[in-house]
């Protein structure tokens, strides 16, 4: 529970070193735990740009989640007309694809 403290010692490092993936992902991590989603989703955006494999390639997954996460911030009845990943399954009960 120190993504205060995580945050500040990891933006000292991309200073002097620029944005590394561990970094870039841990630093959007550690805004999104802290409730910064806008901060996060630019460093993940990063981490993604760096290498679109890492983690195990799931990262565009991470990006999309903090997409809806902003989204709903502004429109809390978002996810009643839309999808984090913008599938639509169809209305029956059980879903089609």
């Amino acid at each position: 529970n120190k993504y205060r403290e995580a945050i500040q010692l990891l933006e000292p490092i991309v200073d002097a070193h620029g944005a590394k993936l561990n970094i870039a992902s841990n630093l959007g991590t550690a805004y999104e735990l802290s409730g910064e989603d806008e901060k996060a989703f630019e460093w993940i955006k990063k981490s993604l740009a760096l290498d679109r494999q890492a983690h195990e390639a799931t990262e565009w997954l991470h990006l999309e989640i903090l997409k809806a996460k902003i989204t709903l911030k502004a429109d809390t009845g978002w996810l009643k007309k839309n999808s984090v990943l913008g599938f639509d399954f169809g209305a029956e009960g059980k879903p089609t694809i």
